[in-house]
């Protein structure tokens, strides 16, 4: 079935797939965006607005001993782009999602 409604898409179909997965988890994540800020999301953005690049990329003041460096750059690139609009973010964590769900469907269309 599901073969059959994807050869019917015009055009590129990943994009078609990627446009309803991206509304789909819009649609789960609306009671999110509503919620604003939770603890983990406004902690990292208190300890970015409180030291530097090198302490908050590094997480001096953290105990976990982990690599997060990758993890905490993208809310210094993102701060940098919108600062706290928590609307904004929810679109950023949406989209991310949706293209994990593209690439599960990609990876699973083709070996199945």
């Amino acid at each position: 079935m599901i073969n059959s409604l994807i050869a019917r898409l015009p055009g590129n179909k990943n994009l078609w797939v990627f446009i309803l997965l991206w509304l789909l988890t819009f649609v789960l994540y609306i009671p999110a965006g509503k919620a604003g800020w939770v603890i983990d999301g406004a902690g990292f953005l208190y300890h970015l607005k409180h030291q530097g690049f090198w302490d908050f990329i590094n997480r001096t003041t953290s105990t976990d001993q982990s690599f997060y460096q990758l993890f905490t750059l993208h809310y210094v690139v993102f701060y940098k782009l919108w600062g706290i609009n928590p609307w904004l973010w929810t679109v950023l964590y949406i989209t991310l999602q949706a293209i994990n769900a593209l690439l599960f469907f990609i990876f699973s269309y083709q070996y199945s």
